[in-house]
């Protein structure tokens, strides 16, 4: 690591953010608050998951609504879970301002569907795999691009103690 930080041009700005970073905590303990953050996003994702899925049998199975109305539902109910705790457990980003989140929020999960869906696209039409399983693998690609756009964009130095912590004087 010594070698790495000597070899960084110091007057760059990643050399700069280098050296910061090395400075303010241990590497390994940044990487470990990431993945905390990334296990906590993995449940907050499983509580989306069960809600939208709750939500769309219930209308659909139990009150006779159309599916298409069903799955709106369920999915706008699981979004807004997944900013809610998001914002509020996973990233620690419940003081700053709700609105610009917001839409970073939405912003960034419209940019991880469409990489979603461009990922599907290309496994389905170049890889020998069932649709079932291209269709998990873009979704965990989308699971890991929504995580570090929210990690890195919606909630950027909003938490004390974050792996991007900014500091605004």
């Amino acid at each position: 690591m010594a070698a790495l930080s000597r070899e960084l041009d110091r007057s760059s700005p990643f050399g700069i953010y280098w050296q910061e970073m090395m400075k303010e905590q241990g590497l390994l303990q940044k990487i470990k608050v990431l993945f905390f953050k990334a296990f906590k996003y993995g449940i907050v994702g499983l509580s989306n998951t069960a809600l939208t899925l709750s939500i769309i049998f219930v209308l659909r199975r139990i009150l006779g609504f159309n599916l298409f109305f069903a799955n709106g539902c369920g999915y706008a109910a699981g979004l807004a879970n997944s900013f809610f705790w998001n914002r509020r457990w996973t990233f620690k980003a419940h003081d700053q301002g709700v609105f610009r989140q917001l839409v970073l929020f939405l912003a960034m999960w419209g940019l991880s569907y469409g990489i979603q869906l461009g990922s599907l696209y290309i496994l389905e039409s170049s890889s020998p795999w069932s649709e079932e399983i291209t269709t998990l693998l873009a979704m965990i690609c989308f699971t890991g691009v929504n995580f570090i756009l929210n990690n890195f964009v919606t909630f950027r130095g909003q938490e004390k103690s974050g792996f991007m912590e900014v500091h605004n004087e």
